[in-house]
Protein backbone atom coordinates (compact mmCIF):
# COMPACT_ATOMS: atom_id res chain seq x y z
CA UNK A 1 0.00 0.00 0.00
CA UNK A 2 2.87 2.40 0.59
CA UNK A 3 4.74 1.58 -2.46
CA UNK A 4 1.27 2.62 -4.33
CA UNK A 5 0.85 6.27 -2.51
CA UNK A 6 -2.59 4.52 -0.88
CA UNK A 7 -4.88 7.61 -0.15
CA UNK A 8 -7.45 7.22 3.18
CA UNK A 9 -10.60 5.54 3.04
CA UNK A 10 -13.64 6.66 4.53
CA UNK A 11 -11.58 6.99 7.71
CA UNK A 12 -9.89 9.42 7.07
CA UNK A 13 -6.58 7.82 8.13
CA UNK A 14 -2.95 7.26 6.05
CA UNK A 15 -1.15 4.23 6.53
CA UNK A 16 0.90 5.39 9.89
CA UNK A 17 -2.35 6.57 11.73
CA UNK A 18 -3.98 3.38 10.86
CA UNK A 19 -0.56 1.72 12.25
CA UNK A 20 -1.02 3.52 15.81
CA UNK A 21 -4.58 3.20 15.73
CA UNK A 22 -4.61 -0.93 14.93
CA UNK A 23 -2.09 -0.87 18.33
CA UNK A 24 -5.18 -0.53 20.35
CA UNK A 25 -7.97 -1.18 18.52
CA UNK A 26 -6.30 -4.78 16.99
CA UNK A 27 -7.71 -7.09 19.57
CA UNK A 28 -11.00 -6.28 19.48
CA UNK A 29 -10.85 -6.48 15.15
CA UNK A 30 -8.97 -9.87 15.69
CA UNK A 31 -12.07 -10.91 17.62
CA UNK A 32 -14.57 -9.88 15.07
CA UNK A 33 -12.66 -11.49 12.86
CA UNK A 34 -12.51 -14.79 14.42
CA UNK A 35 -15.81 -14.77 15.77
CA UNK A 36 -17.47 -13.62 11.79
CA UNK A 37 -18.95 -10.56 13.05
CA UNK A 38 -16.25 -8.13 11.34
CA UNK A 39 -18.14 -6.22 9.05
CA UNK A 40 -15.68 -4.00 6.51
CA UNK A 41 -15.94 0.16 6.43
CA UNK A 42 -17.83 1.67 3.41
CA UNK A 43 -15.96 2.70 0.60
CA UNK A 44 -14.79 6.28 -0.45
CA UNK A 45 -16.14 6.89 -4.13
CA UNK A 46 -13.81 8.86 -6.38
CA UNK A 47 -14.52 10.13 -9.86
CA UNK A 48 -11.56 9.28 -12.06
CA UNK A 49 -11.01 10.24 -14.98
CA UNK A 50 -11.59 7.88 -18.51
CA UNK A 51 -8.63 7.83 -21.45
CA UNK A 52 -11.87 8.07 -23.64
CA UNK A 53 -13.81 10.47 -21.85
CA UNK A 54 -16.10 10.56 -18.90
CA UNK A 55 -15.14 9.36 -15.95
CA UNK A 56 -15.77 6.02 -13.72
CA UNK A 57 -16.22 5.33 -9.50
CA UNK A 58 -13.51 3.98 -7.48
CA UNK A 59 -14.06 2.12 -4.53
CA UNK A 60 -11.47 3.17 -1.82
CA UNK A 61 -11.63 0.75 1.05
CA UNK A 62 -10.08 2.06 4.32
CA UNK A 63 -6.35 1.07 5.18
CA UNK A 64 -7.46 -1.55 8.02
CA UNK A 65 -9.71 -3.00 5.52
CA UNK A 66 -7.08 -3.40 3.04
CA UNK A 67 -4.78 -4.93 5.35
CA UNK A 68 -7.25 -7.75 6.26
CA UNK A 69 -8.07 -8.17 2.72
CA UNK A 70 -4.25 -8.98 1.76
CA UNK A 71 -3.86 -11.44 4.44
CA UNK A 72 -6.70 -13.34 4.01
CA UNK A 73 -5.81 -13.39 0.19
CA UNK A 74 -2.38 -14.84 1.35
CA UNK A 75 -3.90 -17.29 3.37
CA UNK A 76 -6.46 -18.63 1.17
CA UNK A 77 -3.55 -18.44 -1.64
CA UNK A 78 -1.52 -20.88 0.71
CA UNK A 79 -4.56 -23.07 1.26
CA UNK A 80 -4.93 -23.64 -2.64
CA UNK A 81 -1.91 -24.39 -2.65
CA UNK A 82 -2.27 -26.80 -0.33
CA UNK A 83 -5.25 -28.24 -1.67
CA UNK A 84 -5.51 -32.10 -2.84
CA UNK A 85 -6.87 -31.03 -5.99
CA UNK A 86 -3.68 -29.46 -7.33
CA UNK A 87 -2.18 -33.07 -7.09
CA UNK A 88 -4.89 -35.03 -8.70
CA UNK A 89 -6.11 -36.27 -5.95
CA UNK A 90 -10.18 -34.47 -6.64
CA UNK A 91 -11.42 -37.72 -6.49
CA UNK A 92 -10.16 -39.02 -2.98
CA UNK A 93 -12.90 -38.16 -0.47
CA UNK A 94 -10.98 -39.34 2.57
CA UNK A 95 -7.86 -36.97 1.81
CA UNK A 96 -9.22 -34.18 3.02
CA UNK A 97 -11.29 -30.99 2.93
CA UNK A 98 -11.64 -29.32 -0.25
CA UNK A 99 -10.32 -25.59 -0.63
CA UNK A 100 -13.46 -24.14 0.36
CA UNK A 101 -14.10 -26.71 3.06
CA UNK A 102 -10.05 -25.38 4.16
CA UNK A 103 -11.90 -21.62 3.98
CA UNK A 104 -14.41 -22.29 6.17
CA UNK A 105 -12.26 -24.04 8.98
CA UNK A 106 -10.12 -21.16 8.78
CA UNK A 107 -10.66 -19.87 12.13
CA UNK A 108 -10.47 -23.08 13.72
CA UNK A 109 -7.47 -24.47 11.87
CA UNK A 110 -5.40 -21.25 11.62
CA UNK A 111 -5.99 -19.91 15.11
CA UNK A 112 -5.83 -23.19 16.82
CA UNK A 113 -9.65 -22.54 18.03
CA UNK A 114 -11.08 -25.38 17.64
Amino acid sequence: MRANKGVAGVDGLDIDQTAAQLRTEWPAIREQLLSGTYRPSPVRRVAIPKPEGGERELGIPTVTDRLIQQALLQVRRHLMRCSPHRHGLEHSLSFGPSPAGRLRRLPTDYYGLG
